[in-house]
């Protein structure tokens, strides 16, 4: 049954958007009572959070290669890759608007999402100043929300696209700002 939910709020986004979202809408798109919706999810926000994570074999990510570049590029793949789904894309955006003005959906966007990403980022960079591949003097906070900062620009302000093509520009730039160049070191 949690499935068949799923799948039919997924159809009401992919068709309408995610404004048209709405509990009592999915229960009748699935055809379960208003009860079976809300004994999964408390709130349309933690369906929309539900509905852009996806399966949680997404959720364990291990960030494979040799070096620093390889693991972090790893990363924010596993990160944004969701994003290059227009429709997934419409869930986050749709969950950073409602998280402005209901602090239950703010707390699972943060909890759930943010949070361990930045947690993920956060390790790779200082495993990266560790074994000297990225500059100890890299405040790692700072180089994260720059990161993610650009994500949320392009979602909330610009519309532009995060795909293959944004994330090769925002790694090049990152990449420059994390080396380790011979004067820093």
């Amino acid at each position: 049954m949690q499935q068949r939910i799923l799948d039919a709020a997924q159809a009401i986004i992919r068709e309408s958007g995610s404004t048209a979202l709405s509990m009592e809408g999915v229960a009748a798109r699935a055809g379960v009572s208003k009860q079976s919706v809300y004994r999964r999810w408390s709130s349309r926000g933690d369906l929309l959070v539900d509905l852009y994570i996806g399966t949680s074999t997404d959720e364990n990510p291990s960030f494979s290669g040799a070096r620093f570049k390889d693991r972090f590029e790893s990363y924010l793949r596993w990160s944004v890759q969701r994003l290059f789904d227009p429709a997934r894309a419409n869930i986050l955006r749709a969950l950073a608007m409602e998280g402005q003005a209901d602090a239950a959906v703010r707390d699972a966007l943060m909890t759930r999402i943010v949070q361990p990403r930045l947690a993920q980022g956060r390790e790779l960079i200082l495993h990266g100043q560790k074994h000297e591949e990225v500059r100890r003097d890299l405040d790692v906070d700072t180089a994260l929300e720059l990161l993610f900062g650009s994500v949320w620009f392009n979602l909330l302000i610009t519309g532009n696209l995060i795909d293959p093509t944004w994330e090769k520009r925002t790694l090049k730039l990152f990449f420059r700002l994390t080396e380790n160049s011979p004067k820093r070191r």
